[in-house]
């Protein structure tokens, strides 16, 4: 039976992955253990974003908006798409293209359950197309207030249950305009702003890079980058223009 292995740098004792049988991605340790290290904690930290219900809300996103390209956009164009393997480009192709339909595949990972033989294949294929980050490179994701998210911002902590789309071009994806979630407030749904999460990755870190071609086929984003499941620590929060800047989890 075939071993894959999955070299992820957050996670301190490294894991694998066997075909169809049932497995853990992320730390076995107890999380009580995580939250003993040196972490740095924000606990006055509020998920105070406007909401469509506040005056002015569409003024507000965007005016945020402005302020965060003003300073995190770039206008450079990324580097030519490197030719890459059929079976390279198969696997990024395949979390482009048919990530949405795996709903059940990601909410498994969030609750630790089991999966079935198609959703280890799609897994494993991906996670074994992963190489290093051949240098230290910056990485964007819009995310909506979900629940706990508030909890693991002031412990410290950021946990990326399931594989993670991210961009390697703040500039470059309309959902960084707006990124929000609905919620219920005073009997009434109401769309909520989010927060824009920057990732500092260091050089050697496992990703997706899907900056890639076969055969001149370009895929459907090329400054999309996947992240593995992983822990990653908060290191400052940014509470006028809404981001958290994180890096990955330290073995103190």
């Amino acid at each position: 039976m075939k071993i894959f292995s999955i070299n992820i740098p957050s996670i301190r004792t490294p894991r694998t992955i066997q075909e169809n049988t049932p497995r853990q991605i992320l730390p076995q340790e107890p999380v009580q253990d995580v939250f003993q290290r040196s972490i740095k904690k924000f606990p006055d930290f509020k998920c105070d974003t406007a909401d469509s219900s506040t005056p002015g809300y569409m003024t507000i996103v965007n005016k945020r908006h402005k302020d965060r390209m003003a300073k995190y956009g770039t206008k450079e164009k990324l580097p030519p798409a490197r030719e890459v393997t059929k079976k390279e480009f198969q696997a990024m192709n395949d979390v482009q293209y048919e990530l949405g339909e795996y709903i059940n595949l990601q909410k498994k990972l969030k609750e630790n359950k089991p999966l079935n033989e198609k959703e280890e294949k799609f897994l494993v294929s991906v996670l074994n197309q992963m190489k290093p980050a051949e240098k230290n490179t910056v990485l964007w994701r819009a995310v909506g207030i979900y629940d706990g998210f508030e909890e693991q911002i002031k412990n410290g902590i950021m946990k990326l249950d399931c594989l993670s789309s991210t961009n390697a071009k703040y500039d470059d994806f309309f959902d960084f305009w707006k990124p929000s979630s609905y919620i219920k407030k005073d009997n009434k749904t109401v769309e909520k702003e989010g927060y824009i999460l920057k990732f500092n990755v260091p050089k050697g870190t496992k990703m997706l890079d899907c900056n890639a071609t076969y055969k001149n086929t370009y895929t459907r984003m090329p400054s999309e980058v996947i992240l593995p499941p992983s822990l990653w620590q908060v290191d400052s929060i940014d509470n006028d223009l809404k981001v958290i800047e994180l890096s990955p989890l330290k073995n103190n």
